[in-house]
């Protein structure tokens, strides 16, 4: 059965309210955090996907001659995996180190050297996942062209993978989060309120 269509408000209002968490957190940088981004609510919500893997392919129009996309393992696989079916691009999924059984791959999915790819990431905080990614991607022989990231937590991403001359987009920012969150908080009923300046875009349906 179809899902309800969402619009681009709706989709940054479900993140902000059910993925954005205030409190003491310690990242897997080792850094600790006043917040934290639950990517795990929206990359496992069947609706959320359908609309991000609208948003991510909107995103990959910014990009010329994409013959693939990729995303690491594992809080990139769902969101690689809808955004192919969304666009017809056949997706990659790469591993953080080479399996040590089967087939010993550390790229499942199709490789072929030569192929332009563009990485897609859950949350974006230092970068490190996505550079690692597209390093992996190039020692396999790919042209990795850029990154999108579905929340760029403005700490630091964007500046350490263009300073690996790979281009980054994000389709949320921590700002974008922050400001419906706190926007919600003045409100005493949704229907009270909406959150300024987003476009009210149907993306899926």
């Amino acid at each position: 059965m179809a899902s309800k269509a969402m619009t681009l408000a709706d989709v940054q209002r479900s993140i902000s309210d059910r993925a954005f968490r205030k409190g003491s957190f310690l990242l897997s940088s080792g850094r600790t955090s006043k917040y934290y981004i639950d990517k795990y609510v929206f990359s496992t919500d069947p609706q959320l996907l359908t609309a991000l893997a609208s948003l991510l392919s909107r995103e990959l129009k910014h990009f010329d001659n994409i013959d693939r996309i990729a995303g690491a393992d594992m809080g990139g696989v769902p969101l690689v995996a809808v955004t192919a079916c969304e666009t017809g691009k056949p997706c990659l999924f790469v591993r953080n180190k080479q399996k040590e059984y089967g087939t010993k791959k550390q790229i499942e999915g199709k490789v072929k050297e030569g192929d332009s790819v563009v990485v897609i990431e859950d949350v974006a905080t230092s970068g490190k996942q996505a550079i690692d990614t597209a390093k992996i991607l190039q020692s396999h022989g790919l042209n990795v062209l850029g990154v999108i990231a579905v929340i760029d937590r403005e700490e630091g991403a964007r500046e350490a993978i263009e300073s690996e001359n790979f281009a980054f987009r994000a389709v949320f920012t921590r700002s974008m989060l922050l400001k419906t969150n706190d926007s919600k908080r003045d409100c005493s009923t949704h229907t009270a309120c909406s959150t300024t300046g987003l476009p009210h875009t149907i993306i899926s349906a």
